[in-house]
C-alpha cells in the first residue's frame, strides 16, 4: 500500500469515522430514555403495558439489524417519515448484502415507489435505475 493511496482514502475514512461516532452518540442519547421506559414497563403491574413492552422487546430481539435498517430507510418513507440519506448506503456491504439491498430496491420499484439514489457504484445504479444522471466532477483550475 503506497502513501499516496493512503493519503487519498484518509479523508473518506475520517468522514466515515465521524459519521460512526455521531450515530453512536445519538444512539446512546436516544436509547437511554427508551431503556428506562422499557424497564419500567416490564415491571408494571398493568397487564396491557407489560404485554406491549414485552411485544416490543420480542420484535427487537427477533429481527436482524439489517432488516431494521431497511425498514427505517425504505419502509418509514411509505408513511411519510423520512430521515436524511447517507451517501453510499451500499459501500460498506459485502456483495451478498448488496444484492439483497438491490433486490429490495427493485421490489419497491415494482410497487410504484419513486426513489432517488446517489452512488459512485455505476453497476449498482444501472441495475436498479430506470433513469440515470451522471455527474462529472469539475476540473480544478
Amino acid at each position: 500500500m503506497s502513501l499516496k493511496y493512503i493519503g487519498e482514502i484518509l479523508p473518506a475514512l475520517f468522514s466515515g469515522a465521524t459519521m460512526t461516532l455521531s450515530i453512536f452518540f445519538w444512539t446512546i442519547i436516544l436509547a437511554t430514555p427508551l431503556e428506562i421506559l422499557v424497564s419500567l414497563g416490564e415491571m408494571s403491574k398493568i397487564k396491557p403495558i407489560k404485554w406491549l413492552v414485552n411485544f416490543y422487546v420480542w420484535i427487537m430481539r427477533g429481527t436482524p439489524l439489517l432488516l431494521q435498517l431497511i425498514f427505517v430507510f425504505y419502509g418509514l418513507p411509505i408513511i411519510h417519515i423520512v430521515f436524511p440519506r447517507y451517501d453510499e448506503p451500499t459501500s460498506a456491504l459485502d456483495p451478498n448484502l448488496r444484492k439483497e439491498v438491490e433486490k429490495m430496491i427493485l421490489g419497491l420499484k415494482k410497487s410504484g415507489l419513486t426513489q432517488l439514489i446517489s452512488t459512485h457504484d455505476l453497476q449498482f445504479a444501472e441495475n436498479v435505475a430506470d433513469q440515470m444522471l451522471k455527474v462529472q466532477p469539475l476540473s480544478e483550475g
